[in-house]
């Protein structure tokens, strides 16, 4: 998202609960995105498309992700920019509706 060209610049993080046991995190942004040419090395270590850049940021991602049963991928975007999802095994037992409640029985602090 550091081309000055871009005039508008949005960065959307959506959360699902998907049918097979996974969760996702869509992670959007309104950049150049990814080119089809790199698109199958950006997961590589030390491959970079920044002068600066060390190449580390999304090879630790997916492996993080493949370290929890889950995936990072790269989906092609029609009107530019950028799109990761990580997929992560659902907790199991876990309600969203729960979330942020103290347990049953138990006064929040």
């Amino acid at each position: 998202m550091d081309d000055p060209r871009i005039k508008i610049r949005r960065l959307s993080i959506r959360t699902d609960e998907r049918s097979d046991g996974f969760v996702a995190v869509k992670v959007e942004d309104t950049g150049r995105g990814v080119s089809k040419a790199i698109a199958d090395r950006i997961f590589e270590p030390f491959f970079s498309t920044k002068p600066d850049g060390s190449g580390l940021g999304l090879a630790i991602a997916a492996d993080i992700a493949k370290w929890h049963g889950g995936r990072v991928e790269c989906l092609p975007k029609r009107r530019g920019g950028a799109c990761f999802v990580i997929c992560l095994p659902a907790a199991p037992g876990l309600d969203n509706a729960g979330i942020g409640q103290p347990p049953s029985g138990k006064a929040a602090s």
